[in-house]
């Protein structure tokens, strides 16, 4: 009887263990979409950053009503040839992040809403900025902390697929740098996708 009981006991465990791994789903997605990346604040001067593209790729795993993946992106703005033509000017920069993001996801049928934010190493590049007397350009890369945070909807197509409509605000640590001063990036994005699920 004990040791039907202690077989009983191991089997109950192992199935306890092993049970969030079934009810994990593996899910891929990319997303693009606009990006409007806020004015930054010198020391030396301000840079007045016009609006770009973003597109993130990522892998994760849906459990009940939460995800976690990780998630590669990269915002930049649009290329200052284009800038000229409307009569905008200013450096550009790039964010290239690897972002671990953790989803709730509010299920009810039809459209789905949810909440996300996120966390990761963020590279920036920075070009052609005017930051120094005599409007002297200046370019630097830098490597920072990146976080997000934002609020999307995922529309169902199938079992698999849905389409993923979000609003991300984006935002780094403090950067230091010993000519410009310290500064931050911040950025808001509209972005489109679709979200497959196996």
């Amino acid at each position: 009887m004990k040791k039907s009981n202690s077989i009983f006991c191991v089997v109950l465990t192992a199935g306890m263990l092993t049970a969030p791994a079934y009810a994990a789903n593996p899910y891929m997605s990319g997303n693009c979409g606009a990006t409007w990346f806020n004015n930054i604040n010198t020391s030396a001067g301000a840079q007045i950053i016009s609006g770009g593209i973003n597109v993130t790729g990522a892998v994760g795993m849906a459990m009940d009503n939460f995800r976690l993946e990780a998630e590669v992106g990269n915002q930049t703005n649009i290329d200052q040839v284009i800038t000229a033509v409307f009569g905008l000017n200013g450096g550009s920069v790039s964010a290239t992040s690897l972002l671990v993001n953790a989803y709730y996801d509010i299920k009810g049928g039809g459209v789905e809403p949810y909440l996300t934010a996120g966390v990761g190493p963020t590279w920036i590049s920075a070009d052609d900025w005017v930051a120094l007397p005599g409007n002297t350009r200046y370019s630097a890369k830098y490597t920072t902390l990146g976080y997000q945070f934002g609020a999307g909807a995922a529309i169902p197509l199938s079992d698999h697929f849905a389409i993923d409509a979000r609003y991300r605000y984006f935002g780094t640590s403090t950067i230091n740098d010993n000519t410009i001063g310290n500064f931050k990036i911040a950025s808001s994005s509209a972005l489109v996708g679709l979200r497959y699920e196996f």
